[in-house]
């Protein structure tokens, strides 16, 4: 049973589209213009400061709305545990889409599909 619902500003979310599209387009302007280590790296950072703050931009327009009737326990156990092992097999996900492989990898010869 849900113990709320979900409120979401329409403004915040807008901003937060905003964001994301200016700061990732300034990412990839910039990383992609001149093809140098420190514009890639600029464009990196920038396009991780976009993630970050879409993050924090929408979180601040979300906000959570009780239910009645429900209880004041939280959430089982059994979904803290699934996100934990979510989070922890995140980076499995290159060699399970057929990723990079690392480059100490493959000096060893590990990870060469023929």
């Amino acid at each position: 049973m849900p113990l709320a619902r979900r409120k979401l500003a329409v403004a915040i979310a807008a901003v937060a589209l905003a964001a994301a599209l200016v700061l990732s387009v300034a990412a990839i302007w910039i990383a992609y213009g001149e093809r140098t280590r420190g514009s890639i790296l600029l464009g990196t950072l920038i396009f991780g400061l976009s993630v970050f703050a879409v993050h924090f931009i929408a979180m601040a327009g979300t906000g959570f709305v009780g239910l009645d009737g429900g209880d004041t326990a939280g959430p089982a156990l059994s979904h803290f545990v699934r996100e934990c092992l979510s989070f922890m097999a995140l980076p499995l996900v290159p060699a399970w889409s057929g990723g990079t492989v690392p480059a100490a990898a493959q000096d060893r010869g590990e990870g060469v599909h023929r």
